[in-house]
């Protein structure tokens, strides 16, 4: 199967699910070698994350809550008057947080990395994670009943995975076929939870499923199987009353392609859009249907209207049904025409469209406590909607959040955020802080209300809030907002002068702002910015947002000093580092609307100084993914096609600085971490892979570490105790599709490539109190040994934060010695734990790929060829002081 190697980022759409008619989707082919950290993710197996809405349960529905225990806390509820949004706590998880629901104290919580999460959320400063179920593929809805969570999936599976004989899965033009249902997972014991039952709707079919409701022994699920030209959809109704063995009892078609469910009483309510196979896109239409589910065996519909395109979720009480509908920009990928729609149910027969009201930022789910609906969006916030007077429903409060708010669960006095990469937030209702929310005293719906600049700090710091010179510092206006959904214009100033748009050729040592001599980064939306100071001093940064009319601003003062040198260089080496990227198509399939992600590297003074990055072709623009790793996007001609056997490539240059060094030796006797570093916090948690309160990995490390305090000492035996338990796995390496493990399953193993060394390295660290992060790039001294000076695979290392030193890499794979003279010139390009999704993540529309998107028409994917492959010019193996 093709390579894939994708990490997070922050465009924030989502789709309703993979309809392959005309998928901009991409493959990269990654020979292994010796060290390698590319691997096989399984793109087939990503579906789109949480595609549609499911509805949640209302308060009537006694049966879809469970008894409070004596393992669970009964919330407090007091009547909610006047929404004012706050947040209480954010816990961070791996990937993204999909899906959550809410009871006696505990939220549970899907992400796209195929979890179920079990949350202690008794103390809401202060949630923890205390049970964890894996192996759902592609988890979707979660919903709760009696000890029982039901997860829905739609796991899309490689042809290699489904091919008879290998000439099966190698056919130029491949049908995506997919397996889709919902799990039974009894999550009685909370520290323990366990797939106990598993329903399949559809198994090696373009088949995926939406809506999910759980109603005493009966399960409902909405599905849709794609076919040629036409769709087939249904409300399927299961008996799950023996867990372990979940039966269809019936199924009744549903026109269009149904998103949200909800089920009150005799009647289930599902809304639904519609596809247009003549000119392959949606039409702009949307139903809310009404049907008849009082005999579980011949479900029927019994009535319908039109409402507002797009329609994604759907949430009633009483004698209302209320909806949300979004569409989205696809260039800007922005969200218009984003509303709630109110329906009059008094009559199911009849449904009746009443009030409505915008919502901005892409509407999608609705939870509701009292007269308040609380409704997410998937650029990130919860908007409460007073619908007392359901022909004039009015927004009166929104929070915005940095993630993509997938999903809201209200308990109690609270509400429960799946905010996406930004992991379960947990908000109060009318509690507020200053400043956290925006209360709306007139809700008319022709007020225009000035949009909210929010301005936030990233990047590495030396101390408390001193950043370091020279190194890259991130400004995000992400949280920036306009009440009624309107485009932003963003404004960066720096010390008054306004930042202006780089030019074709990046060079980031000769970017002035206005005179202002320094470098800087500014994303293609605008919305990130990042600066390289390379004098010491304070800087005052401005932003302003705009939606053309009124606007917002906001200031912030980043202080920069120098840091000691760490490090004693041997020899300063100067080169280029090409990056290119080649697209093969073997199949007879067009592709179009080609364009191609690289990874860009950035300054880490010391360690590598970027002189200037020199892409293939002058339209590009540079994003940042959502741990602040540099991609160069390049756009191509829409004319552009790549026809039959026909190659294309990409690349970009970067002229480098690099040194081989030795380590300063400094007395770190007695230092410590400060107790206000947030590193400290943020890197040693538990991640993918990396599970530090496996028991073994707590074994291990308190054996590795023994009665040591000094951290530097700590991370000296704990490399020793690595190397010694692991060898280089030369087969391993040589593999194209090895699937990565555990840290525990690592050293149980006793073997690995670089990404395994890596992975139980920092759990270890992490489980000792230490910050560790991982990093991916380009091992140069290993690519100059090759022919030609070029390589196709990448490479692993660690970094880790020790007091007196800060951050600094260290090589574990090459066994070299803990902080040994480094002659390797590894060229980071990425960090963090991004990469290792995506062998798990099933929403790649949630991700940038380095490497080519493209399109194409038609049912059956194109079979297409990638590979990265690093070279390096001006630079020669004989020249590396250290190797002669």
């Amino acid at each position: 199967m093709p390579k894939l190697s994708v990490i997070k980022y922050r465009l924030k759409y989502r789709l309703i699910y993979i309809i392959p008619l005309f998928v901009i989707i991409f493959f990269i082919l990654i020979s292994q070698v010796s060290c390698c950290f590319c691997f096989d993710p399984k793109y087939w197996t990503q579906g789109t994350g949480k595609e549609n809405a499911e509805g949640e349960i209302t308060s009537e529905l006694t049966s879809i809550y469970e008894t409070e225990t004596a393992e669970t806390t009964a919330e407090i509820s007091t009547p909610l008057e006047k929404p004012d949004l706050q947040v209480v706590s954010i816990l961070k998880i791996p990937g993204q947080a999909i899906d959550v629901k809410a009871q006696g104290g505990y939220a549970y919580l899907t992400n796209d990395l195929g979890m179920l999460f079990v949350i202690d959320v008794r103390d809401k400063e202060n949630p923890k994670i205390v049970g964890k179920c894996t192996g759902i593929n592609s988890a979707n809805i979660v919903i709760l009943q009696k000890g029982y969570a039901y997860v829905s999936y739609t796991e899309w599976i490689s042809p290699d995975e489904t091919a008879d004989s290998p000439s099966e899965s190698e056919q130029e033009n491949v049908e995506i076929l997919s397996v889709c249902g919902f799990k039974i997972i009894d999550i009685k014991d909370k520290k323990n939870p366990r797939v106990v039952g598993d329903f399949i709707s559809g198994k090696n079919e373009n088949k995926s499923v939406q809506g999910l409701i759980v109603d005493g022994d009966y399960a409902y699920l909405n599905s849709t199987k794609m076919l040629l030209d036409s769709e087939e959809s249904r409300l399927e109704i299961i008996d799950i009353k023996d867990k372990s063995n979940p039966e269809l009892l019936s199924f009744c078609n549903i026109d269009g392609q149904p998103n949200g469910l909800f089920v009150q009483g005799d009647y289930a309510y599902i809304n639904n859009v519609y596809y247009d196979f003549k000119i392959k896109e949606y039409s702009g239409r949307s139903s809310f249907i009404v049907v008849d589910i009082k005999d579980k065996k011949k479900p029927a519909v019994v009535g319908s209207c039109e409402v507002p395109a797009n329609s994604w979720s759907v949430y009633v009480k009483d004698k209302f049904a209320y909806l949300t509908s979004s569409l989205i920009n696809e260039e800007t990928k922005k969200y218009r025409e984003s509303m709630l729609q109110v329906v009059d149910i008094s009559n199911p027969l009849k449904p009746l469209q009443a009030g409505s009201c915008s919502i901005a930022g892409g509407a999608w789910e609705i939870d509701m406590k009292d007269n308040f609906l609380l409704i997410s969006n998937n650029e990130g916030g919860i908007s409460a909607v007073d619908v007392s007077d359901s022909m004039n429903p009015g927004v009166v409060s929104i929070l915005k959040t940095r993630g993509n708010s997938y999903d809201i669960a209200v308990h109690g006095d609270y509400g429960y955020i799946a905010d996406g990469f930004e992991g379960l937030m947990i908000i109060g209702l009318q509690k507020k802080e200053p400043e956290d929310g925006l209360i709306i005293e007139d809700t008319g719906k022709e007020v225009n209300r000035a949009p909210l600049a929010s301005l936030d700090i990233f990047g590495d710091k030396y101390f408390k809030d001193l950043y370091i010179a020279g190194n890259p510092v991130y400004f995000s206006a992400l949280n920036s907002y306009d009440p009624e959904g309107a485009a932003l214009k963003y404004t960066w100033e720096i010390d008054g002068l306004e930042i202006k748009d780089l030019e074709p050729s990046i060079n980031f040592s000769s970017q002035l702002l206005n005179g202002y001599s320094k470098d800087y980064i500014l994303s293609e939306s605008r919305e990130e910015l990042a600066c390289f100071f390379n004098e010491p001093g304070q800087y005052n940064i401005k932003l302003t947002v705009s939606d053309g009319i009124l606007e917002d601003s906001e200031e912030i003062t980043v202080s920069v000093g120098i840091q000691d040198m760490v490090i004693e260089p041997v020899k300063e080496h100067n080169f280029n580092v090409v990056v290119e990227c080649l697209l093969t198509n073997k199949s007879s399939i067009k592709l179009k609307n080609i364009e191609c992600y690289l990874r860009t590297p950035q300054d880490y003074y010391p360690f590598q100084v970027i002189n200037k990055i020199t892409p293939s072709i002058s339209a590009v623009d540079e994003v940042f993914d959502d741990e602040w790793n540099l991609l160069t996007h390049l756009k191509f001609d829409k004319s552009l096609s790549i026809g039959k056997s026909k190659e294309f490539k990409a690349s970009i240059t970067a002229n480098v600085t690099m040194y081989e060094y030795n380590f300063k030796r400094i007395e770190t006797k007695g230092m410590d971490y400060e107790s206000f570093d947030d590193d400290l916090h943020q890197y040693t948690q538990e991640d993918l892979y990396i599970d530090i309160t496996n028991p073994v990995i707590i074994d291990a490390a308190k054996k590795a570490v023994g009665s040591e305090t000094d951290p530097v000492k700590k991370a000296r035996k704990i490399y020793n105790y690595v190397i010694s338990k692991l060898y280089y796995d030369f087969p391993r390496a040589k593999e194209k599709n090895y699937k990565l493990m555990n840290a525990s399953e690592i050293l149980k193993a006793g073997k690995g490539v670089c990404a395994d060394y890596s992975i139980l390295y920092i759990a270890l660290l992490r489980a000792s109190g230490i910050p560790s992060r991982f990093i991916g790039g380009i091992p140069v001294t290993l690519v100059l040994d090759q022919k030609n000076s070029q390589l196709d695979v990448g490479h692993a290392w660690v970094e880790v934060k020790l007091p007196g030193y800060g951050w600094i890499p260290i090589d574990i794979t090459q066994e070299k010695g803990f902080m040994g003279t480094d002659y390797f010139l590894n060229l980071a390009t990425e960090k963090g734990v991004g990469y290792l999704y995506g062998s798990l993540t099933m929403d790649w529309s949630s991700y940038y790929f380095d490497g080519f998107r493209y399109g194409w028409d038609g049912m059956n994917a194109p079979n297409v060829e990638q590979k990265i492959i690093y070279r390096i010019e001006d630079l020669d193996l004989k020249n590396i002081e250290t190797l002669n």
